[in-house]
């Protein structure tokens, strides 16, 4: 005889609203404005010309600090192909990660930023740069990381000034790990949740409405761990 569970296990379905995807920007204040570009490059930098072939340096330097840090600590380093969808391409390598929490992957892209360049100006015998923004097709590092708090997530990071950074976080892996911790057993249909060990609402709907409420977009973000890799703003000159 079947009991109440299997009864109403096709007729009882729990929707529950949260966020879905979380983008957090980073950027350098200095490098927001032509005369704070060129202050950056003469003091940070110590350089007598504000020259843009400094940035040039400072894009092939952290190149090779990122990849010889992905050696380093055993982190797979993936050039992305135009057209495939990078998170297909990056399950494979979740799958394959152990650890509890760090990063999974590397992945390297060229994609469109807005960036700075220059024109060379001469007053007699002084040469000095015009700085100005352009649409350029730059060099992104994703970093794929697997976060205690928030799972699966990517940082990525605009090789080339001014070194935009974005954090992408999804609030319905976030609410997941949640209701793990909670020991209550779910699985993902449509970005629903549903109970599957106690079928009957009434085991999941308080646990679950209050996580995806603390998630709600006025509360506080608890912060993800971020790992300590290269800086794209220093280099071996002096910058």
């Amino acid at each position: 005889m079947p009991n109440v569970a299997e009864i109403i296990k096709d007729h009882v379905t729990l929707e529950v609203r949260c966020l879905d995807r979380l983008y957090l920007n980073a950027y350098i204040p200095r490098l927001q404005s032509s005369g704070g570009v060129i202050d950056f490059l003469v003091r940070a930098c110590r350089q007598k010309i504000a020259s843009p072939a400094i940035f040039g340096q400072l894009t092939d330097a952290f190149n090779a600090r990122l990849r010889r840090w992905a050696t380093e600590q055993q982190i797979p380093w993936i050039e992305f192909r135009k057209g495939e969808r990078k998170d297909t391409v990056v399950q494979r390598y979740r799958e394959k990660f152990r650890k509890p929490s760090g990063v999974v992957v590397i992945g390297v892209a060229q994609e469109r930023a807005s960036a700075w360049a220059a024109t060379k100006q001469r007053r007699g015998r002084f040469v000095d740069f015009v700085y100005f923004r352009k649409s350029v097709c730059p060099t992104h590092y994703y970093m794929y990381v697997i976060d205690p708090e928030w799972g699966p997530a990517f940082i990525k990071v605009c090789g080339y000034a001014p070194y935009a950074i974005k954090i992408c976080l999804n609030g319905h892996e976030w609410a997941k790990r949640q209701l793990v911790r909670g020991e209550l057993q779910i699985r993902e249909h449509f970005r629903r949740f549903r109970d599957v060990a106690r079928i009957m609402a009434c085991a999941i709907w308080p646990s679950g409405f209050c996580i995806c409420w603390r998630r709600s977009p006025d509360s506080p973000v608890r912060a993800a761990r971020v790992p300590s890799w290269p800086n794209p703003c220093s280099s071996s000159n002096n910058c």
